[in-house]
């Protein structure tokens, strides 16, 4: 509970200070010059507490040059009552699992057997291109 509690106030205080900034600069193709990274592991630990200031950050983080990344061993966990973060994923990258994807089929364009993949390889789609492609991390 403490380490929840000091997590939470953590990204309170980033929501606070990207509220304040200013739009991040758009360079000639207008691309958001990038401001701040953050990576949440084990992301199941704190998608599930319908924190405000997370869901925040996902819907505006963006325009304020910060990004988001989740990491959690199963695509369910992104689906939840009060909001699905799925929606504004914008570059989904998913390695092999057993979880169920059924939460996937929207960000990913259709359905695709996690399970199957490879040591090493992940399934995309890229904003651009509707297609999924499978990428190869590592050997």
């Amino acid at each position: 509970m403490t380490q929840r509690f000091v997590v939470f106030l953590i990204i309170d205080a980033i929501d606070t200070y990207l509220a304040r900034l200013r739009d991040s600069a758009l360079d000639d193709e207008f691309n958001r010059a990038l401001r701040l990274m953050i990576v949440i592991d084990e992301a199941r630990k704190v998608l599930g507490f319908g924190q405000p200031s997370l869901i925040n950050i996902v819907r505006t983080s963006r325009s304020k040059g910060g990004a988001v990344l989740f990491i959690t061993q199963s695509p369910d966990d992104f689906a939840q009552d009060d909001e699905n973060y799925l929606e504004n994923i914008g570059l989904p990258i998913c390695f092999r699992t057993n979880a169920r994807n059924s939460s996937l089929k929207s960000v990913l364009g259709g359905s695709v057997d996690l399970a199957g993949l490879g040591n090493g390889v992940c399934v995309t789609r890229l904003p651009e291109n509707p297609t999924l492609v499978r990428v190869q991390a590592w050997q």
